[in-house]
């Protein structure tokens, strides 16, 4: 019991690091959305909404992120989160539905589900870094923003 006890909390922790991914993501996304109103308000709308970012999956996160931010690496590792987290998602289903006995089985897709979860959370302390950034560039251009409206700009 042991064995499939660390099993269901190796699988539980990678899919919970997965979902930090994706939620932060749609937050990135926001964030660059609610630039893109600011600056081209006087241009053209702009009419993505939080409800059309809630929609996306975690692969249409990913395209949408990569067209908006630079960093390859970061890119590059979001690409390889998608096929783990349904790869996670996947070995929960094989818990639940009994099919593993075997212990060495058991042990040997613990340590996969361990290293996914290691993946996936170093690639969101990376994807935190780069909503930081995101989030003090708004602020500066809100800062602004107030400052052209009150000169009457």
């Amino acid at each position: 019991m042991d064995v499939q006890n660390a099993y269901k909390d190796s699988v539980h922790r990678a899919l919970e690091r997965c979902q930090f991914i994706e939620e932060t993501l749609r937050v990135y996304l926001d964030l660059a959305t609610q630039i893109a109103k600011i600056e081209l308000k006087s241009h053209f709308p702009v009419n993505i909404t939080k409800k059309n970012l809630s929609k996306l999956s975690l692969g249409r996160l990913v395209e949408k992120f990569s067209q908006f931010n630079g960093n390859t690496l970061l890119k590059d590792n979001l690409r390889k989160v998608v096929p783990d987290r349904n790869r996670v998602a996947h070995q929960s289903l094989l818990f639940t539905l009994g099919e593993i006995q075997d212990d060495t089985y058991l042990r040997n897709l613990t340590d996969e589900m361990n290293e996914i979860e290691k993946q996936a959370r170093n690639v969101h302390e990376t994807l935190l870094d780069e909503r930081w950034k995101l989030q003090k560039s708004l602020r500066a251009i809100r800062r602004k923003d107030k400052g052209s409206d009150k000169k009457g700009n």
